[in-house]
């Protein structure tokens, strides 16, 4: 067991309610202790050293061992909380050797798609909310990483099994349609190939219809969205927007000798808080009607099996 599925699934009280339902919301939590060693300290620092403890860079400190704790009472008492801490704190010191001694094996994977993705991958494991701006359906023009990227989102929509991630929802931005096409159709139409064809899953349409039902109480958890070109223009991925500081990547091509490569760069915090201001602003509470427009998977689906009977 990891600590993050401890603790954001496995803790729960005796009316089998969650203890913690995610890392932002436990953060939120440890810095509102009264007279605490947390009071009042900066929400993206302590998110920064929570994830690490949460995924094995760093030892479970006294200080965080004990804000946990001091939570727990609150919530079930002193006599259970004492229970869980024993497991939180065994829990999260073999994860931690686990990973010193996974470091070793790691270093010599030494090739660019592998560290970079390492940003995202580790980004991924915690965040709850995903949005992501871009030109292209397959983020970039590079098979292996549209294919990194793709299965990353179907780990944390629960369609893929992962231990150590928790699930999430996602919301895509694409420009308007085009000479260049519908990308939001392209972005559907890829996706049902690669479930169907590629994973093999048994029944792609009614997995994609259920990932993006409106009509569920929490909301799609898969949601494709035309905007004007100008918000979509730079390539973003966006991990849980409520907490900018280290959460966002853009994801590039480039060419070198003849040769494509890719890469991500981490977004610079003040170009984030413009980036909220001017540009998410405007993504999820339009100005303007019909400027944003959601494109569901059933408008779609007929000109899909359309295409399928072509392959």
């Amino acid at each position: 067991m990891t600590p993050s599925e401890l603790l954001f699934k496995q803790l729960i009280d005796i009316s089998g309610k969650q203890l913690f339902n995610s890392q932002t919301e436990l953060v939120k939590e440890i810095i509102s202790i009264k007279d605490s060693d947390w009071s009042n300290k900066n929400f993206n620092s302590v998110r920064a050293f929570v994830n690490q403890v949460v995924n094995g860079e760093r030892k479970l400190s006294p200080n965080l061992k004990n804000a946990i704790e001091d939570l727990l009472v609150e919530k079930v008492g002193t006599e259970e909380a004492a229970q869980m801490i024993n497991k939180i704190e065994i829990v999260f010191n073999d994860y931690f050797e686990l990973q010193k001694n996974k470091k070793t094996e790691d270093t010599n994977i030494k090739t660019v798609d592998s560290n970079d993705f390492y940003l995202l991958e580790k980004r991924g494991l915690v965040a709850d909310k995903v949005l992501v701006t871009t030109r292209e359906p397959g983020i970039v023009n590079n098979k292996t990483w549209s294919d990194e990227i793709k299965k990353q989102m179907l780990k944390k929509l629960g369609v893929i099994n992962s231990e150590n991630i928790i699930q999430a929802s996602y919301r895509f931005y694409f420009p308007h349609p085009d000479i260049t096409g519908n990308k939001a159709f392209q972005f559907w139409n890829n996706l049902y190939n690669f479930l169907k064809y590629e994973l093999k899953v048994p029944e792609p349409v009614e997995l994609i219809k259920n990932l993006n039902n409106s009509s569920d109480p929490n909301g799609p958890k898969l949601q494709v969205f035309h905007a004007p070109e100008l918000l979509v223009s730079f390539p973003i991925i966006v991990y849980d927007i409520s907490a900018l500081s280290e959460v966002a990547f853009t994801v590039f091509g480039y060419e070198d000798k003849g040769e494509e490569k890719i890469s991500t760069a981490r977004i610079a915090p003040d170009y984030l808080l413009w980036w909220k201001e001017s540009i998410f602003k405007k993504l999820i509470f339009p100005q303007e009607p019909n400027t944003i427009n959601e494109v569901s998977f059933d408008t779609v689906y007929e000109d899909i099996k359309k295409n399928a009977t072509l392959l």
